[in-house]
């Protein structure tokens, strides 16, 4: 928003005056439904606005992501991710249907994606991206793309799937020692877990 900090203070501490938002958390702002259906009716989006609210969400996907559970940073980054997750998804899912500079997307993609393996495993946008951007992403990119949905798909039961896109995340990290070594360290992990899963249900 075009608002110098000052101003947005005022806005915000009016909008609360008037019961028209209330902080369910601290730092965090919102309206109840009834308020969101009338602005709705009542007022349409600009579309600067609108490409500045994409954006935002865009840019907090690739910025906190990347942290892992044993990163000082991760506890803050997921905060802010898992409050304003449903809007990234959204957001990312409707920009890979519009296929709107889908190689600046792959990252913000799969930052999020990396990110939902440590706490609510999730692949389904990176199934989205792959398909339509093979011929946009970097060769590394696309790689670290499959990599990263061959991981997810063991946490939620998928296990031949996982296999076939890490062996392919492993054909495609040409160059990349390390990429390539992590591929075949977790595909061949993937039948021991499935293994471990058939073990569990039969002793149930």
């Amino acid at each position: 928003m075009s608002l110098t900090v000052a101003e947005l203070s005022t806005a915000e501490f009016l909008l609360r005056r008037l019961s028209l938002t209330y902080s369910p958390i601290s730092g965090w702002i919102t309206t109840l439904e009834p308020t969101r259906a009338y602005m709705r009716q009542q007022s349409h989006l600009q579309i600067d606005d609108l490409r500045a609210m994409e954006n935002w969400h865009v840019n907090l996907a690739c910025t906190h992501g990347h942290y892992h559970p044993d990163d000082a940073e991760f506890a803050l980054a997921s905060g802010k991710l898992i409050v304003n997750g449903a809007n990234i998804s959204f957001i990312l899912r409707s920009h890979i249907q519009q296929r709107r500079d889908l190689a600046v997307l792959a990252n913000a993609v799969l930052a999020f994606s990396a990110f939902l393996q440590w706490t609510r495993p999730n692949g389904d946008s990176l199934e989205m991206l792959l398909p339509v951007s093979m011929n946009d992403l970097d060769r590394h990119v696309k790689a670290r793309c499959l990599q990263t949905l061959g991981n997810i798909l063991p946490l939620r039961n998928q296990y031949q799937k996982a296999q076939l896109k890490l062996e392919e995340a492993h054909l495609v990290f040409i160059g990349n020692l390390l990429g390539a070594a992590q591929c075949l360290r977790s595909a061949c992990a993937v039948p021991a877990k499935c293994q471990q899963h058939v073990a569990g249900a039969e002793s149930v």
